[in-house]
């Protein structure tokens, strides 16, 4: 029997994508009942280079942390485990993805609107009373993953697709599912599952474009979905930078499941361009 196309396109990619081992590891830990902080903290050390890129976020202008952080264990203290996580996440998913070469997307435009979902999911997850809104932050962060891997593995059949929709994402998502079977949501979700991420925070990335068909994990793709289009109204999303920006609709069906304030809905920008510019700041190399 033939492979699944999905698992055959991430298994022979993930060599050059892979997350180091220290992730693997800190992972495990992290979602390990009675794990201390000197656990992660042994975890963390092991990786000099992602141990600089965590003290340099902790002690950015972000935190505003008045004494200087210097290592692991007191960083912990001082964020938390939830805060640390987004942090190495995000560290290790820049670094990671960023090994993928493509001409169809510049890498900063990419993570500028990753980054700029997985802000605004986490504050629409707030607005919503989600539980552990971290969850939406990574999820957010993570969501578009799977478009860099067809953009480099079907170059030409993505920009065809790119130029047909124009802007508009929800078509670009139907076009990829006509022309490959498949779409960068499943790419990104299967990739994601072998990096060991929660089925919750996978199914949720594989649902973002279609938020309302897996109850299991309804709640989290709307506010995916939701930031996802919030975040394309706000800056220009993955797309050729040559094209026009086009804003989108969510889908309707996602009202009978986030309710928001009008007070909320109005300060949804709120804070944003600081809080974007702080991420890109600290978390995306220069060269990029």
């Amino acid at each position: 029997m033939d492979m699944d196309p999905v698992k055959k396109i991430v298994d022979s990619t993930k060599t050059l994508i892979s997350p180091p081992d220290v992730w693997f590891r800190f992972n495990e830990a992290i979602n390990t009942p009675n794990t201390t902080i000197e656990d992660i903290s042994d975890i963390v050390k092991t990786d000099p280079s992602l141990v600089a890129n965590v003290l340099k976020v902790v002690n950015s202008p972000y935190y505003g942390i008045r004494n200087k952080v210097d290592t692991i264990s007191r960083a912990i203290s001082v964020i938390g485990m939830d805060d640390l996580y987004n942090i190495i996440t995000s560290v290790v998913a820049v670094n990671s993805f960023s090994k993928i070469a493509t001409d169809l997307v510049k890498p900063s435009t990419f993570w500028r609107h990753s980054f700029c979902t997985a802000i605004l999911a986490r504050k629409l997850a707030k607005d919503c009373n989600v539980l552990h809104i971290e969850r939406l932050y990574v999820a957010g962060l993570l969501h578009d993953i799977g478009n860099l891997v067809l953009y480099s593995r079907f170059p030409v059949e993505s920009e065809e697709i790119i130029r047909e929709s124009d802007g508009d994402e929800e078509l670009h998502f139907r076009l990829e599912k006509k022309m490959f079977g498949f779409t960068h949501a499943d790419i990104g979700a299967e990739l994601l599952l072998q990096w060991g991420l929660p089925d919750v925070l996978t199914n949720t990335i594989r649902q973002h474009h279609d938020p309302c068909v897996n109850e299991d994990v309804v709640l989290d793709a709307c506010i995916i979905h939701l930031a996802n289009t919030l975040s394309n109204c706000f800056i220009l999303g993955t797309y050729l930078e040559r094209l026009p920006e086009k804003s989108n609709e969510p889908d309707e069906c996602i009202w009978k499941y986030i309710s928001l304030t009008d007070k909320q809905k109005d300060e949804v920008y709120e804070g944003l361009n600081d809080e974007l510019a702080d991420a890109i700041s600290i978390l995306i190399p220069y060269n990029l």
